[in-house]
């Protein structure tokens, strides 16, 4: 849980138990790419997920390191589609990447099935209750 994670400093949180925190002196490279930030999401104090941004440039660098861990990757676009995706699946964890535009930041979210899963039905119900009461309330970023 978010206890066992040294010097994290929150940045946002909405109303629906997600927080997002930073942590000063991280290491901003993976592999041979330079990272821009680094982001940790934690829902209802439980780790989910890390958010990694780098500048498009990093593309294929990045692109490289998690090829050389977790295989080929599945890219739903095909080979020659300007759109970057790639997403490997395993039992615990989901990793994707992405760069929308040639000129877009590169973005890696690594998230925990588990606990992605967990907020996913809670969001599920919440919209359900909502609907049930003739309503939609959406969760909204407090800070």
């Amino acid at each position: 849980g978010i206890r066992e994670v040294q010097g994290l400093r929150e940045a946002s949180r909405d109303n629906e138990g997600l927080t997002v925190y930073t942590r000063d002196g991280d290491q901003l490279i993976l592999g041979d790419a330079t990272l821009k930030s680094v982001q940790y999401l934690f829902w209802k104090d439980k780790f989910m997920e890390v958010q990694l941004t780098a500048s498009s440039d990093q593309l294929q660098a990045l692109k490289n390191v998690l090829q050389e861990k977790f295989g080929e990757g599945y890219n739903p676009n095909g080979a020659f589609s300007p759109i970057n995706d790639y997403s490997w699946s395993g039992p615990v964890a989901l990793i994707h990447l992405e760069r929308p535009a040639s000129n877009a930041d590169c973005q890696i979210w690594m998230k925990s099935r588990e606990i992605s899963d967990q907020r996913n039905r809670y969001l599920g119900r919440k919209a359900k209750a909502g609907a049930a009461r003739g309503g939609r309330r959406r969760g909204r970023w407090v800070r």
